[in-house]
């Protein structure tokens, strides 16, 4: 909802790094909740753990095209 939530804040649903992608509001991001990563849990978001988010945010250039298959 454009609020800017700090990564240790109890609030924070969405762990350590987002990337955003073109559709509005959805994006590739971490999570506070490990066990729930590969489950269908979220508004359909991709879920990755943190660490592994963490080094894509870094690798990755920004305008990179993303493809989400099911």
């Amino acid at each position: 909802q454009g609020a800017v939530v700090p990564p240790d804040s109890q609030e924070n649903i969405l762990g350590t790094r987002w990337l955003g992608i073109s559709k509005s509001g959805y994006g590739i991001h971490g999570s506070v909740d490990p066990s729930a990563i590969g489950q269908q849990v979220t508004a359909g978001c991709v879920r990755m753990s943190n660490s592994d988010v963490e080094e894509l945010f870094d690798i990755v250039p920004l305008g990179t095209e993303v493809t989400i298959v099911d």
